[in-house]
């Protein structure tokens, strides 16, 4: 194509999109109308849709790469010609089209891996790969987890992505501190109602307007945020969480009255889960902080089993920081009372048994391990709903907590480690949706510790990829160098093995090394 036809062809195609964007198009329908007149692949349509060249594209996948931490070397993850190749595979074939590549896309397109492929992609595609790509999430709402409707949408043409509307509840204007807007539109949140919205836009304004309703609406919007988190990861919800919380703190500093229970016992709820997306993320001390303003307020207004909650957070947080005496007293401490909800104590019980486990007390993990098996009948047999802020706890949440724990007791004891794998295996199918979650390639990344233990390489990779494909897709950049490990003892000892080359590619991401 000369130079004049190829200037004609990016003004036909800017004014399509131009015209796209009058109609309100989302990006995906522009990407389906790309493809249909210019006959490209779906790789190439969303990248036209957005306009991009291929270098500019590269440079959207090498700078969400960097705010993730996934080239700690500074090393591109993508150049223009290795996108190129991806866009037109399998023609060449040179290298595979890796479902870590497609989660990288899926996110700086704003679109899910499976709209990214076409019938020739998956035929061409190795068995492995197809299941991987199968058990990861689809943007839809049909594809929230356990029942919630997905707040996620495709962004129209000329903007990068709408993002969960959860996240707009008090978005701060630049330059505004604090000066909070409510979100923009009911048609758009999907689970408040103009008059809900107009109320928390009174109540963030005046604070002498909180009342029931206004609770129960920032109940709905907590519980959407923690759906929203199983879905694209703790990291992206950071900042929205944090300035919503600072909102419901400032609310909770003037409420009065009878309405201040409630407000307190949700900031606590919020302050919990602001903990644990900083554990999540690595981020130690602001952990600390939130998990005891949750703990203070839940101590405030007797809510005996949502203390309990953030006293055994802190104990996980004492886990990861290695303290781990700590986590078994913490774990004690919030089990204590027989209050609890039997389904919290399970937990705990478990997590004091991993804390034995790793320190090689082996007889104590035993026997907390058999508590933790026994509360976790009991939560099951009582039929009492799990609280809202530990919806997680179910049957297969504690098969992954087991097997974390027989992972550990696995390192010198064939038979525990048999188990590790059984129960993670069990516990990580029955997850759903919910597999593709930051948190889920936690213990993937513990069942491929346990394949190592058990001399199978393969399938530590496998495992391991599928973790990366998560952490690829999340952002749950904490793992990776525990990841980066697994690959190091594989490439040692089974250097030839082509998981343990498929497992590199996937940490590099698609790194166009030649």
């Amino acid at each position: 194509m000369g130079r004049v036809a190829r200037v004609s062809l990016r003004v036909e195609q800017n004014e399509l999109r131009a015209r796209m964007r009058a109609a309100g198009m989302t990006h995906e329908e522009a990407a389906v109308e790309f493809a249909r007149r210019y006959r490209l692949r779906p790789r190439a349509a969303f990248r036209h849709a957005f306009g991009w060249t291929l270098q500019e594209a590269a440079n959207q996948i090498n700078t969400h790469a960097t705010r993730t931490g996934f080239d700690p070397d500074g090393i591109p993850v993508m150049t223009a010609p290795r996108l190129s190749e991806v866009e037109n595979w399998p023609r060449p074939d040179r290298r595979r089209l890796t479902p870590q590549v497609l989660a990288l896309l899926a996110v700086v397109y704003g679109t899910d891996v499976h709209r990214l492929l076409d019938l020739e992609d998956r035929e061409r595609l190795s068995p492995q790969d197809r299941l991987l790509l199968h058990r990861m999430q689809r943007n839809t709402v049909d594809s929230a987890p356990r029942g919630r409707r997905s707040t996620q949408s495709a962004g129209t043409v000329g903007a990068v992505r709408t993002r969960p509307m959860a996240y707009d509840l008090f978005r701060h204007e630049q330059g505004n501190r604090g000066a909070p807007q409510p979100m923009a539109s009911a048609g758009e949140t999907g689970f408040l109602d103009g008059d809900e919205q107009e109320r928390l836009r009174r109540a963030v304004s005046r604070p002498s307007r909180v009342d029931g309703r206004v609770v129960a609406s920032l109940a709905a919007i907590l519980a959407e945020q923690r759906a929203t988190e199983d879905l694209i990861g703790s990291a992206r919800l950071l900042v929205p969480v944090m300035a919503q919380l600072g909102e419901v703190e400032r609310l909770i500093g003037e409420a009065s009255g009878q309405v201040r229970g409630p407000l307190v016992e949700i900031g606590a709820q919020w302050a919990e889960f602001a903990g644990w997306l900083h554990i999540s993320t690595g981020r130690w001390a602001a952990a600390r902080g939130w998990l005891d303003r949750a703990a203070e307020w839940a101590f405030e207004v007797d809510a005996t089993t949502l203390h309990a909650t953030t006293i055994s957070f802190k104990g996980h947080l004492a886990f990861h920081l290695g303290q781990l005496d700590a986590a078994v007293g913490l774990s004690r401490a919030a089990s204590r009372d027989e209050r609890v909800w039997v389904g919290q104590r399970a937990y705990d019980a478990h997590q004091e048994a991993r804390a034995h486990a790793l320190a090689g007390r082996r007889r104590p993990a035993v026997e907390a391990l058999a508590r933790g098996a026994d509360l976790a009948a009991a939560a099951a047999a009582d039929g009492e709903a799990a609280p809202a802020w530990i919806y997680y706890y179910t049957p297969e949440f504690y098969a992954l907590e087991r097997g974390w724990v027989c992972r550990y007791l696995g390192r010198d004891d064939p038979a525990s480690n048999e188990e590790a794998i059984a129960c993670l295996t069990r516990g990580l199918a029955g997850l759903g949706d919910a597999r593709t979650s930051g948190w889920a390639a936690e213990f993937l990344c513990h069942l491929a510790a346990a394949y190592l233990q058990a001399d199978s390489p393969d399938l530590a990779g496998t495992a391991g990829i599928e973790a990366a494909t998560i952490i690829a897709a999340t952002g749950s950049v904490r793992l990776l160098p525990r990841l980066r490990r697994l690959h190091a003892d594989l490439a040692a000892r089974w250097p030839t093995s082509p998981t343990t080359a498929d497992l590199g590619e996937a940490l590099r991401l698609g790194r166009d090394d030649g």
